[in-house]
């Protein structure tokens, strides 16, 4: 019986290898106008008090196939301060009894931080992946933190198929305690490369030119073209 398994070859031209060479070699770096975006999610929030536990709150997820970049955001604010007694308590503050208080929203109730450990930890995800966030109530928070913005700018997702989503947990214990979070955002720059070299094929006595397309020019701040050889101006969108 004759040998089922078998491989395929074919012999590309030169100038088609030497253009492929090329377009894998080019690369364009571009950076977006932070005042042009679209928003792909923009929530109030909500108000979470005496919860006695953790509660989560979910944003998401959306697509974020069309965006370049992505940017996350959620405002906090506390109904009291973090410092002395009587208010809210950070980790620190509940090292009391057998294991003390670890401050892990993972176990947010182990040892002495049940019934005791104030937090609210927000964070950023994109294809189910952590990327970024912050916690408040950690160890060493102070009354600086009563209020604030987690936020993370400008994450690169190249206009990669994925999704992206915020999680906010937060957990408290008495009835003048709470936690609020607003103005959840997350905002998706769109300017997408569609960069060309021509001539195609391209001979040793030519010169190539570089157009460096964007899907929409009105979200793009700067352009940066890396290669081998010489470009004469990198930082313009068309040059050779």
């Amino acid at each position: 019986m004759p040998d089922a398994n078998f491989m395929r070859t074919s012999t590309i031209p030169f100038h088609d290898q030497l253009w492929a060479l090329l377009l894998f070699a080019l690369s364009l770096l571009l950076s977006t106008n932070l005042g042009a975006q679209t928003p792909l999610i923009m929530d109030a929030g909500a108000t979470r008090g005496n919860t006695d536990a953790v509660i989560t709150d979910t944003y998401g997820p959306v697509d974020i196939s069309n965006c370049t970049s992505i940017s996350f955001s959620v405002d906090y604010s506390f109904s009291l301060p973090w410092e002395g007694n009587g208010n809210m308590e950070y980790a620190d503050e509940c090292n009391i009894g057998a294991g003390g208080c670890a401050g892990d929203p993972d176990d947010p109730q182990g040892n002495a931080c049940n019934g005791c450990w104030d937090f609210l930890e927000v964070t950023f995800f994109v294809n189910g992946g952590e990327v970024g966030g912050d916690i408040i109530g950690d160890s060493d928070t102070d009354n600086s933190e009563i209020t604030g913005t987690i936020s993370q700018e400008g994450f690169c997702t190249n206009a990669s198929p994925g999704t992206a989503s915020i999680e906010v947990r937060t957990q408290n214990w008495a009835s003048d305690e709470s936690a609020t979070h607003s103005n959840v955002t997350i905002l998706c720059y769109e300017a997408a490369p569609m960069p060309t070299a021509n001539p195609n094929p391209l001979c040793s006595s030519q010169t190539l030119s570089l157009d460096g397309g964007v899907t929409d020019p009105s979200v793009l701040s700067s352009s940066t073209w890396s290669g081998p050889g010489s470009i004469d101006d990198p930082s313009a969108l068309n040059t050779t």
